[in-house]
């Protein structure tokens, strides 16, 4: 199953992974927020890239900053599409893969990558190319956020599942879990994603899908930010940022002063 049918699958019920999607898209865009402000007075032109239904993009819309938002999975951008509706907050919306942007050089003053979606890129030449794409869609002196799994913890004890998280109440839960199979001798796994909608009165059903990622250390992705032209590069902790994962920050190099000396 590619990374695109993946989320396709997912796109109708990615809240379900969350007791309140929409309370939570909230907070982890005050989070990103926060964060942008320590560079970014005001509101923002922002570029989601991997923004799926909506989850920080809608958030940071409504915080008055201008969204545009894309994702690989045609489904989630639908979807994306009818939850701005719904909130009442305006984003052009595309799909576009992310090592192929089709946006403006220059057209973002922030580029953001959250909720562990560049190590679905096996290759580092993939991730490499993803992060040369969004350092171009930054203007001079522009902000990357790049949120990952905390996989330098991960890959000191590598897991083979995740805890079930039951969510719902009265007539219908919905019970999701991971199970990880780990490729050997490598930082590759592949998930299986399943949830289990369970109502009254009715058989329950499952849905299963398939994905790849890879384990990408703090050092590694931090190494290839910078192969891509991107400096100032740090690592923010959720303990740090109230977000629920580890944070990439980087920036596009400002552009020398005119009258500089130098050749």
């Amino acid at each position: 199953m590619s990374t695109a049918q993946f989320y396709d699958g997912l796109a109708d019920t990615y809240h379900a992974l969350y007791p309140d999607w929409r309370s939570a898209g909230r907070a982890q865009a005050e989070a990103l927020d926060r964060l942008l402000c320590r560079w970014h007075r005001g509101p923002a032109d922002i570029a989601d890239v991997a923004c799926g239904i909506g989850t920080q993009l809608i958030g940071l819309a409504g915080l008055g900053h201008r969204m545009l938002g894309s994702d690989i999975s045609a489904r989630a951008v639908q979807r994306a599409r009818r939850e701005c509706a719904a909130a009442g907050v305006d984003a052009g919306l595309l799909v576009a893969d992310m090592r192929e942007l089709p946006l403006g050089d220059a057209c973002a003053d922030a580029v953001i990558c959250a909720d562990n979606a560049l190590p679905h890129l096996l290759a580092e030449s993939d991730v490499l190319a993803a992060l040369a794409q969004m350092n171009r869609v930054l203007r001079p002196g522009g902000t990357l956020i790049i949120t990952t799994r905390d996989y330098d913890s991960i890959l000191a004890d590598p897991p083979a599942s995740t805890l079930p998280q039951v969510l719902g109440t009265g007539g219908e839960r919905v019970i999701s879990f991971q199970l990880w199979a780990w490729r050997k001798g490598t930082d590759i796994y592949d998930l299986e994603h399943f949830q289990v909608h369970e109502q009254a009165d009715r058989a329950p059903t499952i849905e299963r899908r398939s994905a790849t990622y890879r384990a990408y250390t703090r050092a590694a992705l931090s190494e290839l930010a910078s192969a891509a032209g991107l400096q100032d590069i740090s690592w923010q902790m959720p303990r740090e940022t109230n977000f629920f994962q580890p944070i990439m920050t980087a920036h596009r190099p400002a552009r020398r002063p005119s009258g500089s000396g130098g050749r």
